[in-house]
């Protein structure tokens, strides 16, 4: 329950005091079977703050609003909260008014307010002003812009802008090409739940995790004897420097992982299986080199 302290410095004028009260007036009412008169409560003490000039409350009040479709008293909040400095605000009418939510769509206003917040540093935001760099709505298309605000949202773990900016280095638009790295990035996305991430491996022919090292050149390792011998890094540079770079060689990487591990279990120990591989691979070598 909140302190009667809290409601006392609330009723006296205190408009921080009127904004935690709401708050914690909002955590009761989660326990409780009493909710339409628990939300009256919290709506007057949001309301109370916010008239009162409280960025938080005003911003809070008009998600209140959206949810019975008040949109166009909501979009004036928040408004207001935006004009104040709170970057959540600005998130939020920057996608009022790329949907069209309680005022007509305005794509240069859009791109303006998503811009404001990552610049407040909202990483959701910063992904959302690189989408507008990348396909022109509400500025010029500029890649190189879209690359530096990827680099931000990443940074910070956004899914999405890994995949997108895993792509821009596979394809070099706006920073200068590096497969590999892209590869990663896009890897790491995959991993933190992006299906477009997930797609893009899937289509490039690569799993959504690395090989491991150590397990890696399975019959390059059983024939020299050895992970670290001078002939399987020459085919492990080989592999990490010119397969890795093409879809064919990703293809070949993936079925020489899929089969050659059960080819060394069961006829590694065998001495034939050695002999006929090395003059093979000794061939490989040599011309590599």
């Amino acid at each position: 329950m909140p302190s009667r302290e809290l409601l006392k410095k609330a009723e006296s004028g205190d408009v921080e005091a009127m904004y935690q009260y709401a708050q914690a007036y909002s955590e009761l009412a989660k326990t409780r079977d009493n909710f339409d008169e628990d939300i009256k409560v919290v709506m007057h003490w949001i309301k109370k703050a916010a008239e009162l000039g409280h960025a938080e409350a005003q911003s809070q009040l008009a998600s209140g609003l959206r949810a019975y479709d008040e949109n166009e008293e909501a979009f004036l909040w928040e408004e207001k909260a935006a004009k104040q400095g709170l970057a959540s605000a600005q998130f939020n009418l920057a996608v009022c008014y790329q949907n069209g939510t309680g005022t007509p769509i305005n794509y240069d206003k859009q791109f303006y307010w998503h811009k404001k917040a990552a610049e407040n540093g909202l990483t959701e935001a910063k992904h959302s002003v690189a989408v507008c760099y990348i396909i022109g709505q509400g500025t010029n298309p500029d890649f190189e812009q879209a690359v530096y605000w990827l680099k931000q949202a990443a940074n910070e773990g956004h899914a999405n802008a890994k995949a997108r900016l895993g792509a821009f280095y596979i394809q070099g638009m706006g920073v200068s090409a590096n497969e590999a790295k892209g590869i990663a990035l896009v890897r790491e996305a995959a991993k933190l739940g992006d299906e477009r991430a997930k797609e893009m491996l899937e289509e490039m022919g690569l799993p959504q995790s690395p090989p491991a090292k150590s397990g890696g050149c399975y019959i390059a390792t059983c024939v020299y004897g050895s992970y670290d011998s001078t002939e399987v890094l020459v085919l492990r540079r080989f592999r990490d420097d010119v397969l890795y770079r093409s879809l064919f060689g990703r293809i070949f990487i993936r079925t020489y992982y899929a089969i050659s591990p059960m080819m060394v279990r069961f006829f590694g120990k065998y001495s034939w299986f050695r002999e006929m591989w090395k003059p093979v691979l000794d061939k490989v070598v040599n011309y590599l080199r």
